[in-house]
């Protein structure tokens, strides 16, 4: 069943899926009509599961669920995702790894990430979005970290040699 996001309490689950690209306003009223029915059919084990969503920055999807969902369920969100993006020439799941810039947010390939980090004079400083925040409370208190204090960091301990 949707809910309003604000009213899902902190500790609900959440899911964080970065676009391959920024949204446009069309393709955000249609995200938004596919998430909004997609929550109020979503079940668990015959279950309405309390869940609602937002758009962050014109390109992140955050999917967030109070208890309930489970295996199947969840599985159920994703290929709604996967459906959602194909029709729009979206992809929410090519793994690659958002930063935010003084122009916008810039996508780095997984196999760059390396050359890409050692090429930043301040690379622990750079702040990342923080698609692994797995509660509504840290999407709503940790959205940009620091690479630092991110899955990231070994990547700088690499450097320092």
């Amino acid at each position: 069943m949707y809910t309003e996001a604000q009213h899902l309490n902190n500790d609900a689950r959440a899911w964080v899926y970065a676009a391959s690209r920024t949204l446009s306003g069309e393709e955000q009223k249609k995200l938004e009509e596919n998430l909004t029915a997609f929550c109020e059919g979503w079940s668990s084990h015959g279950v309405p599961v309390r869940s609602s969503w937002v758009i962050r920055e014109n390109q992140f999807v955050v999917l967030m669920a109070e208890e309930g969902p489970s295996g199947c369920s969840i599985d159920s969100s994703v290929r709604m995702l996967k459906q959602a993006g194909a029709a729009l020439g979206i992809d929410f799941f090519d793994r690659r790894i958002p930063f935010q810039t003084e122009t916008g947010i810039s996508l780095v390939a997984l196999p760059d990430l390396s050359s890409f980090l050692k090429q930043q004079s301040n690379a622990g400083q750079l702040m990342t979005i923080n698609t692994l925040a797995d509660k509504k409370t840290s999407v709503d208190k940790d959205w940009l970290i620091p690479v630092s204090k991110s899955w990231m960091s070994r990547y700088l301990t690499e450097h320092r040699n």
